[in-house]
């Protein structure tokens, strides 16, 4: 190939490469926006006619976290285990910067 036609092919594609992000853009406007549906969700853990809610258990986690003087932003890690059979909550928090047990 000589070098004009080559010349002229490569400025087709840089042209084709500028255009792209407008095209894009214009299929972006013209498209209709999609809304997403937020599921509501709850865990429930029941066990010998009682029952609770993970949501529960989790704010009542973080309330002890406040109440020992601490900002809830500053947990990074909670891990919870409820036991059912004892009607407690155990957490650790930030791997065992703190720990305890809540009864429900």
């Amino acid at each position: 190939m000589s070098n004009r036609r080559i010349a002229k092919k490569r400025k087709a594609v840089l042209e084709k490469e500028r255009m792209i992000p407008a095209i894009e853009n214009e299929a972006l406007a013209v498209m209709p926006k999609v809304e997403t549906k937020k599921v509501m969700r709850n865990f429930f853990v029941q066990y010998q006619d009682r029952e609770i809610l993970e949501s529960e258990v989790m704010s009542s986690v973080a309330r002890a976290w406040k109440e020992s003087g601490k900002k809830e932003e500053d947990i990074e890690k909670l891990d919870v285990y409820f036991k059912p059979e004892e009607n407690r909550a155990y957490y650790v928090v930030n791997d065992g910067q703190e720990n305890g047990c809540l009864e429900f």
